[in-house]
């Protein structure tokens, strides 16, 4: 089989370098370059039977249209380079199954057999009905347990979406924590509990009581106060929100192949396993990568360091927390991070944290 790239980025490059002499790729495919890249001929996109296409570009759903445009068939016409030459495997789910999925891109075992199709996360998908087909060519399905009561709809629940799989398609559900465990974080308050459109700013901006607190003029050392002395929250409230979070998580794990709850009952106390309501923590993200590893029958161990998965959402925990849960890892400085609001400090204590949303609060609207 003849077969060209589509992509004269660092991808292709990539590509043509690891398939040197092992497959016969004829020309390369870009709609902006001309002339020559690593020694094949550049052309424009264009139907041709004789050739099969690898997509070497992760602007894959914008070249996928582009392809269908022309006359080409996905998978029997053209493949992203994820999946060519493996078996092609779909991750889905929202941002936890985003780092899991990195995680295992990372098992040089698993590498060498799957491949992830870039389908996207529930948040980032408009039309279902654009992925039917690329589901019944899925081998495996890694999924979070997505929920009917899901805010996006119940056509992108798990059960939904497996409707559409082959009867061959392996699947694995794993751990779903999102929005969870609001006995951490009584402060932040999701979107729906607060009866408005969703603010995406940054997560630190979702603490009611800092926002409330500056509103009513309080100074940045009174709030700090506030939140390193305790009072806020009463003892009882935490072990409220503790003891709810424990029957929600058995609840939901008897539908998870991958069980999560055993390590988060034995090491909440000493590991930070939630960055906020939203995100798990790096460490956690890196135990149940491992258990999945494992349950798929290959050595759990991961050969990188896991840092930064979740991409800079984390919010301090309250000294009220502290207090009532007995918990005993530090948090000197936490990982905030947002591109659009120019937030890119790794690190930030919490003098840093107060003064970031005193100033965001105090801004107009």
């Amino acid at each position: 089989m003849k077969y060209a790239i589509f992509g004269a980025g660092i991808i292709g490059g990539e590509f043509l370098t690891e398939y040197w002499g092992k497959i016969e790729i004829q020309f390369v495919l870009d709609n902006q370059k001309e002339g020559f890249f690593h020694g094949k001929k550049l052309k424009k996109p264009e139907y041709r039977e004789d050739v099969f296409i690898i997509v070497t570009s992760n602007r894959y759903y914008e070249i996928r249209k582009q392809l269908l445009s022309l006359g080409y068939s996905e998978f029997s016409d053209f493949v992203p380079y994820q999946i060519f030459d493996k078996k092609m495997a779909i991750a889905y789910g929202n941002c936890h199954m985003q780092a899991v999925r990195e995680c295992l891109e990372h098992k040089k075992a698993f590498v060498q057999e799957y491949g992830f199709y870039p389908f996207p996360t529930i948040q980032t998908m408009n039309m279902l009905d654009n992925y039917m087909d690329v589901l019944k060519h899925c081998e495996m399905f890694i999924h979070q347990s997505i929920r009917k009561e899901n805010k996006f709809g119940e056509e992108y629940s798990s059960e939904s979406i497996m409707k559409y799989l082959s009867g061959k398609c392996q699947i694995i559900s794993i751990p779903n924590l999102y929005g969870m465990p609001k006995w951490c974080f009584p402060q932040q308050k999701l979107d729906k509990e607060r009866g408005i459109a969703g603010r995406w700013y940054f997560t630190a901006g979702e603490d009611v009581n800092i926002e409330k607190w500056i509103r009513e003029g309080k100074t940045k050392e009174e709030i700090k106060t506030y939140m390193v002395n305790g009072g806020v929250y009463k003892k009882e409230e935490i072990l409220n929100m503790w003891e709810y979070f424990q029957e929600r998580l058995f609840e939901r794990e008897k539908q998870w192949d991958i069980k999560i709850s055993d390590y988060i009952f034995d090491n909440y106390k000493t590991q930070k396993l939630f960055y906020d309501r939203l995100h798990i923590s790096d460490i956690l993200v890196g135990e149940i990568s491992s258990r999945l590893l494992s349950y798929m029958g290959y050595d759990k161990e991961i050969y990188q360091e896991i840092s930064s998965l979740m991409d800079g959402q984390e919010m301090f925990i309250y000294q009220d927390v502290i207090d009532a849960m007995g918990l005993e890892f530090k948090q000197k400085f936490i990982r905030l991070k947002q591109r659009n609001y120019a937030i890119n400090k790794y690190e930030m204590d919490i003098d840093e944290y107060i003064c970031l949303l005193y100033n965001y609060t105090k801004m107009p609207k």
